[in-house]
C-alpha cells in the first residue's frame, strides 16, 4: 500500500527545491506553464469528474460548473494579469517594521 503522507512530503520537498528556479522564470514561461495546466485539466476532465463522483458523490454537471470551470476561469485570470502582477512594486523602507 502506498503511504500518501510520505508521497505528499516528497512532492513538498521537491517543490521547495524548485522555488528558487521558479522565482527566476519570466511571465511568458509562467503563462506557458499555466496554459499547459489548463490543457491537462481539460484532457483529464473525465477522470476528475469520476473522482469527484466517487469521493464526494458530486454529479458531473455540478462538478464541471463548480470545480473544473472554476479552476479554468482562475487560470485564465492569472494569465490575463500575470505580467502586471509581476511588475516591481516600490516599498517605502522607512515605514517597514515601524508601528505608529
Amino acid at each position: 500500500m502506498v503511504d500518501v503522507t510520505e508521497q505528499i512530503q516528497q512532492v513538498f520537498e521537491l517543490q521547495k527545491k524548485q522555488q528558487h528556479v521558479a522565482k527566476g522564470t519570466s511571465a511568458a514561461e509562467r503563462i506557458q506553464k499555466l496554459q499547459k495546466l489548463k490543457t491537462a485539466i481539460r484532457t483529464h476532465t473525465p477522470a476528475i469528474l469520476q473522482a469527484l463522483q466517487q469521493d464526494l458523490e458530486k454529479p458531473s454537471f455540478e462538478a464541471v460548473t463548480t470545480e473544473v470551470l472554476g479552476v479554468i476561469q482562475e487560470i485564465d485570470r492569472f494569465i490575463a494579469n500575470l505580467e502586471q502582477w509581476m511588475q516591481p512594486v516600490e516599498v517605502d523602507t522607512q515605514s517597514v517594521g515601524h508601528w505608529q
